[in-house]
């Protein structure tokens, strides 16, 4: 009885085909990883006057807070 298993590829090709499948995935998955860090540094998810909007939140409490 001959079953055919989820097995590793068995020709050079096939081989070739999952490593450079395989690295692709890699680089892609590394390559998103790098976009979403540099994304969060620049501050490029916020507001454009992100800053602005807390510096007069900030402003706000310390009014309330003298009264």
């Amino acid at each position: 009885e001959s079953e055919e298993k989820d097995e590793e590829p068995k020709g050079v090709g096939q081989k070739l085909a999952r490593f450079f499948g395989n690295v692709g995935y890699r680089v892609f998955d590394n390559m998103s990883f790098v976009g979403e860090v540099l994304v969060e540094f620049l501050e490029l998810d916020k507001h454009p006057y992100q800053r602005e909007m807390d510096e007069m939140r900030r402003q706000q409490r310390r009014r309330k807070e003298a009264q």
